[in-house]
């Protein structure tokens, strides 16, 4: 199986032959393969690492009081919109939040775990993900903005990298 990794072409499908330890090494090489060659500045990964832990906390505690009050509650938009003005870069995201109201009640984000990061430019990083509960990967663009570090988009892995909504 590992001979096979470092080609796009054959998707591993996960049997009975293959433990759970091989098949998350196989996955870190097709994703060590696929990345840009850039060296990954370190202290900038652990910055974008806790913006994304601090928004999965937030978004995690808005999406709990969201469902013990409600969507129509008077301070629900507000807090959300508080949420991403800290953590998420300025730009229009038409059908999904914060336009779009959508929560679950345990928490988007609280089954996630970061599991990877590649540089893409000086102001670029990518940290990838991977969602324990349904066993699907994500990864996050997070851009520089000013000083800080803030989430630009998210693509989760179905048949190759798909825009989704924070």
């Amino acid at each position: 199986m590992l001979g096979i990794a470092f080609n796009k072409r054959f998707p591993c499908v996960q049997a009975t032959s293959f433990t759970q330890e091989q098949m998350e090494l196989f996955a870190s090489l097709q994703r060590s393969q696929a990345k840009k060659k850039l060296e990954v500045d370190a202290d900038a990964v652990h910055q974008a690492e806790q913006v994304l832990y601090a928004f999965f906390a937030a978004m995690t505690q808005w999406e709990k009081y969201t469902d013990q009050t409600d969507f129509d509650a008077p301070d629900v938009r507000p807090k959300l919109q508080q949420i991403w003005q800290q953590y998420v870069s300025e730009k229009p995201r038409m059908g999904y939040r914060p336009l779009a109201l959508s929560l679950s009640p345990e928490g988007t984000y609280a089954t996630f775990r970061l599991v990877d990061a590649e540089q893409v430019s000086r102001n670029k990083l990518y940290i990838y993900a991977q969602d324990e509960r349904i066993n699907l990967d994500y990864r996050f663009c997070m851009k520089r903005v000013g000083e800080a570090w803030k989430i630009d988009a998210v693509q989760m892995r179905t048949d190759g990298w798909r825009r989704c909504g924070l």
